[in-house]
């Protein structure tokens, strides 16, 4: 099904993944791997640590079985394996190209703690509470999707949902350092905050936690921004 997904909706491309992940497809598929077949990007599983290193369940297609592989790959490479790419030999120079969809966050409703177009959300919980899913389990038939518990950041524009893994929203803006990913995974909100010193009383002036580092400024910079605006509604 999913050969016929991306032949009818996508068109390969030129795309360079800039990183070899060889070595994850041998460690985790052994002897079933096959260096020279397609597999293409579907979707992503849980993060979890493999021998103290963040890692992400990756779905691939096998395109010569047409079954799907789950092979764990590094938090730090995750945003170079977009939905879509194709890696052969574990390295990829082709992805397919689908329809761009852009959107806009309405207004935070300062009342709701919350943007009215904007939900969090995961396939257990709908199907535990509903019955629906954000991706129908016949036409993106992903492995063990109806049971998937983690979240996606869900954004309505009129009758289209745009479904973002949370795992890449997170890398693409916290992906510049170990530490901020770490804490942010591992701590609550009043420990994240005293971890990153963003309530440290020093006004204006930003200051960077020890185990950070100076490109770390502008993801500081960022939450001092969000926190004036909301202060000033």
């Amino acid at each position: 099904m999913f050969d016929a997904l991306f032949d009818s909706n996508g068109k390969k491309v030129k795309y360079m993944g800039m990183v070899n992940i060889k070595r994850y497809f041998e460690i985790c598929l052994g002897s079933y791997y096959n260096p020279e077949t397609e597999y293409i990007v579907l979707w992503y599983g849980k993060i979890y640590y493999h021998r103290r290193r963040k890692t992400v369940q990756v779905y691939f297609l096998n395109s010569t079985t047409n079954k799907q592989v789950v092979v764990g790959v590094s938090i730090k490479s995750i945003l170079k394996l977009p939905i879509g790419s194709i890696w052969v030999e574990g390295k990829c120079e082709e992805k397919y190209e689908f329809e761009t969809l852009y959107t806009k966050l309405d207004a935070y409703d300062n009342k709701k703690y919350k943007r009215p177009n904007l939900t969090y959300t995961n396939h257990y919980g709908i199907s535990k509470d509903k019955g629906e899913y954000i991706l129908k389990p016949d036409s993106y038939p992903v492995d063990d999707i109806k049971t998937d518990s983690n979240s996606n950041i869900v954004v309505h524009t009129d009758t289209v949902k745009i479904i973002i893994p949370s795992v890449l929203f997170f890398v693409a803006h916290y992906g510049v350092s170990k530490e901020i990913n770490k804490v942010l995974i591992s701590w609550h909100k009043q420990e994240v905050e005293e971890r990153l010193n963003l309530n440290d009383g020093y006004g204006d002036l930003i200051t960077i936690p020890d185990r950070c580092v100076i490109a770390d400024a502008g993801v500081f910079q960022g939450s001092c921004h969000h926190q004036a605006k909301l202060s000033g509604l």
